[in-house]
C-alpha cells in the first residue's frame, strides 16, 4: 500500500490547493467541528468584503464577523479549544495502546 494510502487521501480543492484527509478512528466529519456560516448579500465573491455570522453546531455559540480573516480566527480558536478539550476525539492521545 502506498505511504500516502495509509496516511489518508489527497484531493484537489475547488482553489487549486492540496488537501489531506486524514483517516483516523472515528468520524472524518464529526459534528463538534461543524459550522453553519451566513454572508450578508453585499459579501464579494473574492471575500475581501466579507460580513456575516457563524454558528457552531454542537454547542449553538453564534458569533457575527467583519471579515475574512475575523471568520477564520473564530473557527481557529473553537478548534483549539476543541482539541484541548478533556476527551475531546479531536485531540491526539499517545498514551492509548
Amino acid at each position: 500500500m502506498p505511504d500516502e494510502e495509509k496516511a489518508g487521501t489527497r484531493s484537489q480543492s475547488p482553489l487549486g490547493k492540496v488537501r489531506r484527509q486524514s483517516v483516523a478512528d472515528g468520524p472524518s466529519l464529526p459534528y463538534a467541528r461543524a459550522f453553519v456560516v451566513q454572508f450578508t448579500a453585499d459579501t464579494d465573491a473574492g471575500l475581501e468584503y466579507a460580513v456575516g455570522r457563524i454558528e457552531h453546531l454542537e454547542t449553538g455559540r453564534r458569533e457575527r464577523f467583519e471579515s475574512a480573516d475575523d471568520l477564520l480566527l473564530w473557527i481557529s480558536a473553537l478548534l483549539a479549544r476543541d482539541r484541548d478539550a478533556p476527551g475531546s476525539s479531536a485531540r491526539e492521545d499517545r498514551s492509548s495502546p
